[in-house]
């Protein structure tokens, strides 16, 4: 009877390890001599779900006092302000990384907010999840990629290594505006089995995503939504699928915030739960 208890113990922790939730809202204390530009993000006061704090891999990530809110939704104070590294004729990547403390099976929930103050044609935002590498994380390269906006077009993509599904239509985004993208993980196998995974992708902007969070983001209605700019409306939208892919997100796994040939890119809220968007 012992030994059934321990198992069934054993067994709740384990399972409550592997669906705790991942989160970041760059509250970061300061002190009353500092200044921002001077302060590299490296986490938050309610931090949570991380094995390591944000590392700067390309570029270079500052806390930021601008808090992108979003009325009816939760928030606090601060944010990242992502700087792409300055080369002689453009703006280069701009990369912060940690790896997360939990895993993952079935279907998970992700999303973030971001803001800019300029793009280009070739610029590129995204969070990434990447397996631990040498190699710095990039869209070209992780796992899952969730882009709102992509290299040669105001639109963005998804990708679940090189299956690329990229956004065809949509709302090309205003600078100085924060916008959420909500992004979600089906059919995630355990590590080292395989499943036909799923990635969906929806962008709002900042009336959207106001007008979203009553129904709690409800995937029926964003589905059902047109694109456009309007309250009732969504930005973009895109959908991809691997059939038998090992793809998963497992504990030690990199979550990247990056930009490419984006000057100066704001980002917030980063929220990772099996328990969806509400």
């Amino acid at each position: 009877m012992k030994n059934t208890l321990v198992t069934t113990l054993l067994t709740i922790l384990a399972t409550l390890a592997c669906s705790a939730a991942v989160y970041e809202g760059f509250d970061i204390s300061v002190d009353a001599n500092s200044t921002e530009e001077k302060i590299p993000v490296s986490s938050g006061a309610t931090s949570s779900g991380w094995m390591s704090t944000w590392q700067q891999a390309e570029g270079m990530g500052f806390y930021d006092a601008n808090d992108l809110k979003i009325e009816g939704m939760e928030s606090v104070g601060g944010s990242v302000r992502l700087r792409g590294e300055q080369m002689e004729n453009h703006v280069a990547k701009g990369t912060i990384m940690r790896q997360i403390d939990s895993s993952y099976t079935g279907t998970v929930y992700a999303s973030f907010r971001f803001q800019f103050g300029r793009i280009f044609k070739d610029s590129v935002i995204g969070l990434l999840f990447s397996i631990p590498s040498e190699e710095n994380p990039t869209a070209k390269n992780s796992l899952f990629s969730f882009c709102p906006k992509r290299w040669g077009s105001p639109y963005g993509m998804t990708a679940i290594g090189k299956k690329v599904s990229k956004i065809q239509t949509g709302v090309p985004y205003k600078k100085m505006e924060p916008y959420l993208a909500l992004c979600k993980l089906e059919n995630l196998p355990k590590l080292g089995k395989r499943g036909d995974v799923k990635v969906k992708m929806w962008v709002l902007n900042q009336a959207q995503a106001e007008h979203f969070a009553k129904v709690d983001f409800k995937e029926a209605a964003l589905n059902l939504a047109e694109e456009g700019e309007a309250p009732d409306q969504i930005c973009q939208r895109t959908y991809g699928a691997v059939a038998n892919s090992k793809a998963s997100v497992f504990k030690g796994m990199i979550v990247s915030v990056f930009s490419f040939a984006v000057p100066q890119l704001y980002a917030d809220e980063i929220h990772l739960s099996p328990d969806g968007f509400k």
